[in-house]
């Protein structure tokens, strides 16, 4: 049905604030806020009405699940998908940059990640390069890719993607 919906000209205008810088793969919501009123959108509810209806059809990426998700409205998805797969790989296939990672002194966090799938925060802030930590954290949290490690002092999360693949004992004190 959301396919029938008819949309305004002013959120197809918006459309085209969206697109207008090439090289932008995602925006604050607060930030589009204030641009959208330039084409008549004064609301916040129409605004999430129409971020919601985008993301239907696969226009932009906007999941309202939470307030932090709400934050950010991704129009290249792209973007995401590189930020993901910075973590979530094939070990054997893809390699990290381990000479910029020992330069950072992540070694061991690195060593921990690909041995039991742990991250730390640390980690995945300089495989994301600094650049929307919290966003991608509650999302990947959202989509079950990652959950909270709570048994360090240190902020690690585990991503069960990335454990490997345990051979089961087939006989458990002489029991098959």
């Amino acid at each position: 049905d959301f396919v029938q919906t008819p949309v305004s000209l002013k959120w197809m205008r918006a459309l085209d604030i969206l697109a207008k810088n090439p090289d932008r793969a995602w925006m604050k919501v607060a930030d589009l806020k204030e641009e959208l009123k330039s084409v008549g959108i004064q609301l916040e509810e129409e605004m999430e009405k129409m971020l919601c209806l985008f993301h239907e059809l696969g226009v932009v990426l906007y999941f309202s699940s939470s307030v932090q998700l709400k934050e950010v409205v991704i129009w290249k998805p792209e973007w995401l998908l590189e930020k993901l797969s910075s973590v979530i790989r094939d070990k054997k296939i893809h390699d990290y940059d381990t000479a910029k990672i020992k330069e950072v002194q992540l070694t061991q966090d690195l060593l921990m990640f690909l041995k039991n799938g742990i991250a730390s925060r640390d980690l995945l802030e300089f495989l994301w390069e600094k650049s929307q930590v919290d966003y991608l954290l509650e999302l990947m949290r959202h989509l079950l890719l990652l959950s909270a490690w709570n048994f360090s002092e240190e902020e690690q999360y585990l991503v069960p993607s990335m454990l490997s693949a345990v051979e089961l004992p087939t006989r458990i004190n002489g029991v098959q």
